[in-house]
């Protein structure tokens, strides 16, 4: 799957807690247009640089509650080539 970052980090904090998020777009096989979606990141200093990445689902997946497939709060990507 291929995700394109395409904004820069927003904070949004909540009573003690701040969640940080970027603008992306996911391109799925066989779709004729990008989803848009929100990207969280662990921190501003973590943010992606604006481009394509690939998702690493070995490190953005594991098997949950019930053994469920599941993903990472914080997904895994890897810059395009």
């Amino acid at each position: 799957m291929k995700i394109e970052v395409t904004g820069q980090v927003v904070g949004r904090t909540f009573g003690d807690n701040t969640y940080y998020s970027q603008e992306a777009y996911i391109h799925k096989d066989g779709a004729k247009y990008p989803e848009k979606m929100n990207l969280s990141v662990e921190s501003g200093q973590k943010a992606y640089a604006l481009g394509f990445y690939l998702l690493n689902l070995p490190l953005s997946t594991y098997i949950g509650q019930y053994d469920a497939l599941s993903f990472s709060r914080y997904l895994v990507l890897t810059p395009e080539k």
